[in-house]
């Protein structure tokens, strides 16, 4: 910033948000720093749209000022143009009260140095993520209605049903478009805080929300439902975003203490269903998804109803994919929480599909599982990871590598010797790769199977347990099975963050890892606070997003080349 002062004209700002508060807190930072003579004068230019904003670029700008909040839901091309080409002319300072957020500021570093490097471009991008640097509304200033002292009369299922089916009716007539939003509660049986009281806790703050022409209402213990007049997909997601903030801005569940866990999930009328039965189906999906994630909410993933045709039509395609290489690998890092060195990066599969774009693997890995293709495109991967290990070295990155492998896999004829083969092939120690198998149904596992683990074992090739403490792998599975890693299941780490049952299990796990000699990584890392305790427990590795996301594969040696300078050995836990 202090390039910034003392320019002769007018300093040009660009703050990127849809945060009103936020706006008016910029506002005010910079009448004050005029008047102590800091700036002459300025000239804040506020866009809240991805067009707008990417013509405001074209415009000089000294500084632009990017809401985090607002980069986070933006399209990933919107981000490329903000994050390659803006840079260029000028510093982009990351607004943010999120420890989430370093991870995604990091990634989208490393994607710029990549890019000015093939550009040939001279300078380094200027990049800064600045955390609570301005005020945000606070709980007291969200207006919130206040707890009464008696049950609220809450419509039932059966009236929010009728009315979404007229809303069916009148909306095909009219053409115009409405939203499902979905609210599941999960309250902890130490909460101070009933089920019940946080139903209509929840149900009060809603009710606020919305007008009084929308419905909301009770469809189970533990659920409410909105229905909602809305434009388009954007007014639906600023409706679960209000919804969420008003929600967790309560005081009655401010805290992790406090036992009450909130998630929504959006459906579109038409774009995700046009009966009443599909806009349901499509919003219990976007929950579970939202839980799943860790997030607030979601909006269901069928922007389309071509999206939805085609995901339908996925199932028994898997083979032809493979065929025409529309599946693509990504690569997350594995960090020493105490050194911040990078240990290994994990190969995660993607799907290109030609009219889906790029799916997640929870969408078509149990259609592989169903049409019996899981295994050749377990091994298809582990096959190209290996060539992409091979192609690092020969950059002079040698880095070990982790893949996830199906327990079916393990009875494919001659797996051993394919291998082998492909390690000799790229003169690629056994202790190079690491093959991932899922905890769950571990103690079925074969007599066969077992027998190949151990000769994989012989061979030098080590053996992980992915999600470990989310299937039924006991004591004794353990005993018997020539397994050098465990993979702790993601949710022991958001348990982190209030939990104190987590805190212990995951003592037990670690000290149980060191008696054997086991080697244990942390799974869904999202914050330098989980980061510092799992320190603090002595918990030696992790992944996750406070690192950084997946990466492509001509992204990761760039990353650990900014990550290592960033972050020197023997200085992460300082870190802040």
């Amino acid at each position: 910033m202090n390039s910034l002062i003392g320019k002769a004209h007018p300093l040009r700002l660009l703050l990127v948000s849809e945060d009103l508060a936020l706006h008016h807190a910029v506002q005010g930072a910079l009448v004050t720093a005029t008047q102590a003579g800091n700036f002459q004068n300025h000239v804040l230019s506020v866009e809240d749209g991805s067009e707008s904003v990417v013509y405001q670029l074209t415009e000089a700008q000294d500084c632009i000022l990017l809401d985090a909040a607002f980069l986070r839901d933006a399209p990933a091309d919107w981000q490329d143009d903000i994050f390659v080409d803006a840079c260029r002319n000028a510093p982009i300072i990351v607004l943010t009260d999120a420890e989430e957020d370093l991870g995604l500021v990091r990634a989208h570093r490393v994607r710029m140095r990549e890019q000015w490097r093939k550009d040939g471009s001279s300078g380094a991008p200027l990049v800064k993520l600045i955390r609570s640097v301005l005020p945000r509304p606070s709980a007291e200033a969200v207006p919130l209605p206040q707890p009464t002292p008696n049950r609220l009369q809450v419509p039932d299922r059966l009236l929010f049903i009728q009315r979404l089916e007229e809303a069916v009716v009148q909306s095909q007539r009219l053409h115009r478009s409405f939203c499902v939003l979905l609210i599941q509660l999960a309250v902890r049986q130490d909460s101070p805080v009933s089920q019940e009281e946080a139903l209509q806790e929840v149900f009060a703050q809603v009710s606020g929300v919305v007008r009084q022409s929308d419905t909301v209402a009770r469809l189970g213990d533990n659920e409410l439902a909105a229905l909602v007049t809305v434009a388009n997909i954007d007014g639906a997601q600023r409706l679960a975003r209000k919804m969420t903030d008003v929600i967790h801005a309560h005081p009655a569940f401010g805290g992790a203490e406090d036992g009450v866990g909130v998630a929504a999930g959006v459906a579109l009328y038409p774009q995700h269903g046009n009966t009443r039965e599909e806009l349901l189906r499509a919003a219990d999906g976007a929950v579970y998804a939202a839980r799943r994630d860790h997030v607030a909410y979601v909006v269901a993933p069928e922007h389309d109803k071509r999206w939805h045709d085609a995901h339908q039509s996925l199932g028994g395609t898997i083979g032809s994919a493979l065929a025409q290489n529309e599946f693509v690998l990504k690569y997350q890092p594995q960090i020493n929480l105490a050194t911040g060195q990078v240990e290994a990066v994990e190969a995660l599969v993607r799907w290109h599909h030609p009219e889906l774009g790029l799916l997640p693997p929870a969408e078509f890995l149990p259609l592989a599982a169903q049409d019996q293709s899981i295994d050749q495109l377990s091994l298809k991967i582990m096959e190209s990871a290996l060539d992409q290990v091979r192609q690092w070295r020969d950059q002079g990155l040698r880095i070990p590598l982790s893949v996830n492998l199906p327990q079916s896999a393990l009875l494919q004829e001659g797996l051993c010797e394919r291998i082998q083969t492909k390690l000799r092939q790229h003169d690629l120690a056994s202790g190079a790769l690491t093959l991932e198998l899922r905890d769950e149904n571990l103690a079925n596992l074969s007599i066969i199977a077992r027998a190949v683990l151990q000769r994989l074992a012989n061979l030098g090739v080590r053996v992980a347990i992915d999600d470990f403490g989310r299937g039924q792998a006991s004591l004794l599975v353990l005993r018997d099975m020539p397994v050098q890693e465990l993979k702790l299941d993601s949710g022991f780490c958001v348990g982190l963050r209030g939990e104190r049952n987590d805190a212990v299990i995951l003592s037990v796990l670690l000290e149980m890892g060191r008696q054997t000699g086991r080697r244990i990584v942390a799974k869904g890392v999202e914050s330098e606070a989980v980061w510092q305790e799992l320190v603090q427990l002595g918990c030696e590795y992790g992944q996750g997003f406070c690192f950084a996301p997946p990466l492509d594969p001509a992204e990761l040696p760039t990353w650990i080349e900014d990550w290592q300078r960033q972050t020197p050995p023997g200085q992460a836990v300082q870190q802040s």
